[in-house]
Protein backbone atom coordinates (compact mmCIF):
# COMPACT_ATOMS: atom_id res chain seq x y z
CA UNK A 1 0.00 0.00 0.00
CA UNK A 2 2.78 2.43 0.92
CA UNK A 3 4.66 1.56 -2.27
CA UNK A 4 1.61 2.42 -4.39
CA UNK A 5 1.24 5.74 -2.60
CA UNK A 6 4.90 6.58 -3.08
CA UNK A 7 4.77 5.59 -6.77
CA UNK A 8 1.64 7.67 -7.26
CA UNK A 9 3.33 10.71 -5.68
CA UNK A 10 6.41 10.26 -7.85
CA UNK A 11 4.30 10.04 -11.02
CA UNK A 12 2.32 13.10 -9.95
CA UNK A 13 5.51 15.09 -9.27
CA UNK A 14 6.99 14.10 -12.62
CA UNK A 15 3.77 15.07 -14.41
CA UNK A 16 3.61 18.47 -12.75
CA UNK A 17 7.28 19.13 -13.41
CA UNK A 18 6.79 18.60 -17.15
CA UNK A 19 3.85 20.94 -17.57
CA UNK A 20 4.10 23.77 -20.09
CA UNK A 21 4.59 27.36 -19.04
CA UNK A 22 1.38 29.36 -18.70
CA UNK A 23 3.02 32.41 -20.29
CA UNK A 24 1.90 32.60 -23.91
CA UNK A 25 4.49 32.99 -26.64
CA UNK A 26 4.96 36.38 -28.26
CA UNK A 27 4.11 36.39 -31.99
CA UNK A 28 7.12 36.99 -34.24
CA UNK A 29 5.91 40.33 -35.62
CA UNK A 30 5.25 41.67 -32.09
CA UNK A 31 8.70 40.47 -31.05
CA UNK A 32 10.11 42.39 -34.04
CA UNK A 33 8.33 45.55 -32.82
CA UNK A 34 9.87 45.00 -29.38
CA UNK A 35 13.32 44.49 -30.93
CA UNK A 36 12.86 47.66 -33.02
CA UNK A 37 11.84 49.59 -29.88
CA UNK A 38 14.90 48.31 -28.00
CA UNK A 39 17.10 49.37 -30.92
CA UNK A 40 15.50 52.83 -30.99
CA UNK A 41 15.06 53.53 -27.26
CA UNK A 42 17.36 51.08 -25.49
CA UNK A 43 16.51 48.47 -22.93
CA UNK A 44 16.48 50.75 -19.89
CA UNK A 45 13.37 52.42 -18.46
CA UNK A 46 12.72 55.90 -19.77
CA UNK A 47 9.74 58.16 -19.50
CA UNK A 48 7.45 55.10 -19.83
CA UNK A 49 5.48 56.60 -22.69
CA UNK A 50 6.26 54.04 -25.39
CA UNK A 51 4.74 50.75 -24.35
CA UNK A 52 3.90 47.38 -25.88
CA UNK A 53 1.43 45.38 -23.81
CA UNK A 54 -0.56 42.17 -24.06
CA UNK A 55 -4.24 41.97 -23.13
CA UNK A 56 -7.02 39.38 -23.11
CA UNK A 57 -9.90 40.85 -25.13
CA UNK A 58 -13.02 39.19 -26.50
CA UNK A 59 -11.51 35.75 -25.86
CA UNK A 60 -8.23 36.44 -27.66
CA UNK A 61 -4.78 37.72 -26.81
CA UNK A 62 -4.22 41.14 -28.35
CA UNK A 63 -1.34 43.59 -28.28
CA UNK A 64 -1.31 47.37 -27.88
CA UNK A 65 1.49 49.63 -29.03
CA UNK A 66 1.31 53.01 -27.39
CA UNK A 67 3.66 55.66 -28.72
CA UNK A 68 2.99 57.96 -25.79
CA UNK A 69 1.82 60.71 -28.14
CA UNK A 70 -1.75 61.54 -27.03
CA UNK A 71 -3.09 62.37 -30.49
CA UNK A 72 -1.56 59.33 -32.19
CA UNK A 73 -4.00 56.68 -30.99
CA UNK A 74 -3.23 53.15 -29.89
CA UNK A 75 -3.32 50.41 -32.52
CA UNK A 76 -4.50 47.01 -31.31
CA UNK A 77 -3.16 43.89 -33.02
CA UNK A 78 -4.41 40.32 -32.85
CA UNK A 79 -2.19 37.24 -32.45
CA UNK A 80 -1.65 37.23 -36.23
CA UNK A 81 -0.38 40.81 -36.09
CA UNK A 82 -3.38 42.18 -37.95
CA UNK A 83 -4.51 45.57 -36.66
CA UNK A 84 -8.08 45.03 -35.47
CA UNK A 85 -8.74 48.60 -34.35
CA UNK A 86 -7.30 51.95 -33.36
CA UNK A 87 -8.42 53.54 -30.12
CA UNK A 88 -7.81 57.02 -28.81
CA UNK A 89 -6.15 59.72 -30.80
CA UNK A 90 -7.41 62.89 -32.34
CA UNK A 91 -8.52 61.63 -35.75
CA UNK A 92 -10.43 58.43 -34.91
CA UNK A 93 -14.20 58.83 -34.67
CA UNK A 94 -14.92 56.06 -32.17
CA UNK A 95 -12.02 56.71 -29.85
CA UNK A 96 -12.85 54.18 -27.15
CA UNK A 97 -14.45 51.32 -29.09
CA UNK A 98 -12.85 48.20 -30.50
CA UNK A 99 -15.13 45.65 -32.16
CA UNK A 100 -18.21 47.22 -30.59
CA UNK A 101 -16.98 47.44 -26.99
CA UNK A 102 -15.04 49.99 -24.98
CA UNK A 103 -11.60 48.41 -25.06
CA UNK A 104 -10.24 49.39 -21.65
CA UNK A 105 -13.53 48.46 -19.93
CA UNK A 106 -13.38 44.88 -21.22
CA UNK A 107 -9.67 44.19 -21.76
CA UNK A 108 -7.66 42.42 -19.07
CA UNK A 109 -3.96 43.24 -19.05
CA UNK A 110 -1.77 40.16 -19.11
CA UNK A 111 1.65 41.80 -19.12
CA UNK A 112 3.80 44.65 -20.36
CA UNK A 113 6.22 43.38 -22.98
CA UNK A 114 8.26 46.58 -23.34
CA UNK A 115 8.16 49.96 -21.64
CA UNK A 116 10.32 52.98 -22.28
Amino acid sequence: MKIRLILSLIILCIGLGCSKSSTPAIPDCIQKKIDDAIAAYGNTPGNERFQISEYQYQGKNVFTISSGIPDAGIPIYDENCIQICLIGGFITTSTLFCNGEIFFDKAIKIRDLYTH
